[in-house]
């Protein structure tokens, strides 16, 4: 398992991949814990349909946003984070059976995406759109990476 090599920083280090006006899209290469709350509070409305463990806290943050291999990618409009997605290599995804029962497991060549949500205010306006378009074309240029777009 991949130990998570990072120290707790107030504001997060990321890098802008696509921007437009006051929304912008950035790969988190650190999140900071200023950014801990409203990602939970975004997290809720994945709650609403499938279930109460879809809710973030500071140890699944760590997981998924500040651990080495995953590809967390953050949405922000006026400088406040409005979504996210969550990729990452499926072989992080080891203690998961189905996991490992998938057939590209081991080959290092698949991203799974772990979660893709937009805060509730900023639904039905084109932002949820952009991120998943720019997630995918960021997918598509790394090496090695299968796309399949279901």
């Amino acid at each position: 398992m991949n130990k998570m090599n990072h120290q707790n920083i107030s504001v997060s280090k990321t890098n802008v991949i696509a921007s437009s006006g006051l929304f912008k899209i950035e790969l988190i290469e650190e999140l900071g814990t200023d950014d801990y709350k409203p990602l939970i509070t975004i997290s809720h409305s994945l709650a609403e349909k499938y279930g109460e463990k879809y809710i973030l806290n500071e140890t699944t943050i760590d997981k998924y946003f500040n651990r080495s291999g995953s590809l967390p990618i953050i949405a922000r409009f006026q400088k406040n984070i409005i979504g996210y997605i969550i990729g990452m290599p499926l072989e992080l995804l080891s203690q998961e059976p189905w996991a490992r029962m998938d057939e590209n497991y081991g080959k290092f060549n698949t991203i799974y995406t772990y979660a893709f949500v937009i805060q509730n205010d900023y639904k039905k306006n084109g932002y949820a759109k952009i991120l998943k378009k720019v997630y995918l074309n960021w997918a598509k240029k790394r090496d090695g990476i299968l796309y399949n777009n279901k």
